[in-house]
């Protein structure tokens, strides 16, 4: 798989957040960064500079070395994930229609092209192997090596979601701020009834997870 399709991740007092594309990642990040305690995650000599933004020092799967993970056990994995058919509609007008964006024209994309070609087009491909942007949560969640117990909580739902993750976590983090200031119309107006079946069969394994808030290890 593209390395850079890693998802961003870093421990707050044995609790591992795992940071997914497209899944409020920015405004969830925010929030985590007015945790009192974030722990350096160690890296590998080469992995290059240490990452901040938001406040939060991150670091990708392939970046941390092998005994941070078998010294850190048991260790609670929490990830955010977003319905995959509103995740889908996010990034077709973030990407597709708002912008133009070179990485989607290498794959055959087109600036403003119409949502079902869109659709059409994305699920023709190999899946594993897209842009991050669009790559599976459940594949992003794969790499991360798991240890302990795994919470997921819903981007969809996260004005809930939060709340139960700080108690459940015991952290001591601010609210997550809405950084989306666009409009659009609401996600399930963008599909036909066939065309969201053509969507979810891709994404089978992220609508399986999303609905039931965990992950099947």
């Amino acid at each position: 798989m593209p390395p850079h399709n890693h998802p961003f991740f870093l421990q707050l007092d044995g609790v591992r957040v795992v940071v997914f594309n497209k899944s409020a990642h920015t405004s969830i990040a925010s929030a985590l960064s007015t945790h009192e305690k974030l722990v350096l995650i160690p890296r590998h000599k080469d992995a290059g500079i240490k990452s901040k933004r938001d406040g939060v020092v991150r670091a990708t799967v392939d970046q941390v070395t092998a005994d941070w993970f078998e010294q850190n056990q048991p260790a609670l994995t929490v990830a955010f994930v977003r319905h995959p058919l509103s995740r889908i509609v996010s990034v077709y007008n973030h990407l597709i229609v708002d912008q133009s964006f070179p990485a989607f024209h290498e794959i055959g994309f087109e600036h403003g092209m119409a949502f079902p070609d869109f659709c059409d087009h994305l699920c023709s491909m190999d899946l594993e192997l897209i842009d991050k942007h669009l790559q599976p949560q459940s594949s992003q969640m794969d790499k991360v090596p798991h240890v302990g117990e795994t919470w997921i909580g819903q981007v969809d739902q996260l004005s809930q979601h939060w709340p139960d993750f700080l108690s459940f976590t015991g952290l001591r983090c601010g609210p997550v701020p809405n950084n989306n200031e666009r409009n659009y119309p609401p996600w399930p107006t963008y599909y036909s009834g066939k065309l969201a079946k053509m969507v979810a069969a891709s994404f089978r394994r992220d609508i399986t997870f999303w609905r039931e808030r965990r992950w099947p290890l």
